[in-house]
């Protein structure tokens, strides 16, 4: 806490605007973690849908072909 009060001191309006400019890029920074982070969740998901997809399409189709491939997670 002393070296913000030493900024504000020494640097003024210029000092109040860099700490505000940090303090905003770091929480940019964990939005764009956790963003980044639940699209890998989502690709992970998809990629294993669609290849449970590729493996029912690669056996002999049936009547109960969706169902059974829904079911399968």
């Amino acid at each position: 806490m002393g070296d913000i009060a030493e900024i504000l001191t020494g640097w003024g309006p210029l000092g109040c605007w860099v700490l505000i400019s940090i303090w905003r890029e770091t929480r940019l920074m964990a939005r764009m973690d956790q963003q980044r982070d639940s699209f890998q969740q989502e690709r992970a998901k998809w990629d294993r849908e669609r290849i449970r997809w590729l493996k029912t399409l690669g056996r002999k189709m049936s009547d109960n072909t969706i169902s059974d491939t829904l079911s399968d997670e």
